[in-house]
């Protein structure tokens, strides 16, 4: 007993391991065993991409969700609306101020329901303007408008003119809002007239984009238009009957011989200044134009016509105070032919180019 302890004593290095130290080696190696297991079997159960990650492989590229791609909404179709416009009368025709009245239906037909009251007369201004019948895709307006339009007098008073309207909306572009012109729906009214003026009943209607460079937008517009004409009979004895008989007055003084060259020369001298004073009469009735009318030309044959009487009436009167009385003759003979031929040539020329224009 006292041997073993003694024993046990003076060698402790190269004693065995007691009871109690093998089995608490033992339990650490079971628990270390156990936690490698339960990582092996972890590893196991994990998806293939997320052991692909730990291995610092990238997962595929076709397993990767898509980013969503935004996709603007679409742009909607301009309205698309058609026009029409029944004529009743066309009044109130003014020549000096080249203005016009009309009294018409506008008809708006949409392709959806629409609002297309916002529309402006271009050429004018409405007078009176009333809603008749308003439905979501039909529209009807009574409009008396007082209207304007450059009138080309080239051919006065042999002179034909076209009057419209022409609408656009003051709101919305060409992009948001399109005429089209319906000719089911327009058309001149059977009681259509206009005094002093005669017309046919053709009509035409059109539309065009308008450009505002100011706006940088273009504007659908629509017009409608006829066109009205000067009586032929009412201007031949209005304006140029009576620019006739002041020339015949004045070629009648041809008649006169070299005795009477006095009164030849008041009687010549008399209807030079009546046409003139006709012409600025009949001039004030239409506006200042920077051309010649047809009737500027008939009055300026006029003028040539009657200076020349007056011309060769002061040559008789310059060769009877010369005592040159066969000369006298002989000039009283040709001025009384050869002017009226002349001027009747002259006026033939003219009327030709005015027809065949």
């Amino acid at each position: 007993m006292a041997r073993g302890d003694v024993g046990g004593c003076g060698s402790p290095g190269g004693s065995s391991p007691s009871r109690g130290q093998r089995r608490s080696r033992s339990r650490l190696a079971g628990l270390h065993y156990r936690v490698l297991l339960g990582i092996l079997l972890t590893l196991a159960s994990l998806p293939a991409d997320l052991r692909d990650a730990r291995r610092g492989e990238a997962a595929p590229a076709a397993r990767s969700s898509p980013n969503p791609v935004l996709s603007s909404p679409p742009v909607p179709a301009p309205t698309k609306v058609r026009v029409g416009v029944w004529l009743l009368t066309v009044g109130d025709v003014n020549i000096a101020t080249e203005t016009y009245d009309m009294d018409l239906y506008l008809i708006f037909d949409c392709d959806r329901p629409c609002h297309p009251n916002n529309f402006e007369i271009m050429n004018g201004r409405a007078i009176t303007q009333e809603l008749q019948d308003d439905l979501p895709a039909h529209k009807v307006f009574r409009i008396r408008a007082a209207l304007r339009k450059t009138l080309d007098l080239r051919d006065y008073p042999f002179d034909r003119h076209p009057v419209s309207i022409s609408i656009e909306d003051s709101l919305l572009a060409n992009d948001k809002l399109v005429y089209v012109s319906d000719p089911q729906i327009s058309g001149i009214d059977p009681g259509f007239n206009i005094p002093g003026w005669v017309y046919t009943n053709a009509w035409q209607a059109s539309v065009e984009n308008h450009y505002y460079p100011a706006f940088h937008a273009a504007y659908s517009r629509y017009t409608f238009s006829t066109i009205i004409t000067r009586p032929p009979l009412a201007a031949l004895f209005k304006v140029m009957l009576p620019a006739m008989f002041l020339v015949g007055v004045g070629f009648l003084a041809l008649l006169l011989g070299p005795d009477r060259v006095m009164q030849r020369l008041t009687v010549s001298t008399s209807a030079l200044l009546g046409a003139v004073l006709f012409h600025l009469n009949l001039n004030a009735s239409i506006p200042p134009i920077g051309y010649l009318t047809f009737a500027d030309r008939f009055m300026v044959v006029n003028y040539v016509a009657l200076t020349l009487s007056v011309a060769s009436t002061v040559i008789l009167l310059h060769l009877i105070d010369k005592h040159r009385t066969e000369d006298a003759n002989r000039v009283h003979l040709l001025s009384g032919v050869i002017l009226p031929v002349l001027w009747i040539l002259l006026q033939v020329i003219g009327l030709f180019l005015v027809w065949t224009r």
